[in-house]
């Protein structure tokens, strides 16, 4: 471990090697492709290093971050068939973390070091 207790992570997913919050074509493996009580959905993918990348799971922990979605939207309907284990190519952005460098959902540091979970924004995913 570096930087103060905080994972070190092979590239892409160690924060301080991002050149850039938007990614493109990375890929993965679902964990989660569910409906929200509001008709939106949310969506994890698995990366490299067992990394996630994910939406809140619910309108109500998504009021500000805006990363569920959409119903109706182009990528509504490219994630309508994707189930736990579906192998995705995938674009879409990091939130920042001005301690952190990249926001994380994990809700302790030991999680975040063994399992990382960053929020995330889709904007393009297909099956691989």
């Amino acid at each position: 471990m570096a930087g103060g207790g905080k994972a070190v992570l092979d590239p892409p997913f160690s924060a301080d090697r991002l050149t850039s919050p938007v990614v493109a074509g990375w890929t993965g493996v679902v964990t989660r492709a569910s409906l929200c009580s509001d008709g939106r959905r949310s969506l994890a993918v698995r990366a490299a290093n067992g990394v996630t990348l994910s939406t809140w799971r619910n309108a109500a922990t998504d009021t500000t971050d805006n990363t569920l979605i959409g119903a109706g939207s182009e990528l509504f309907h490219s994630t309508a068939d994707l189930a736990p284990g579906t192998r995705v190519v995938f674009s879409g952005t990091f939130y920042p973390d001005s301690e952190n460098c990249l926001r994380a959902k994990n809700m302790n540091q030991e999680d975040s070091m063994k399992q990382p979970d960053f929020l995330f924004r889709f904007t393009a995913i297909c099956k691989q």
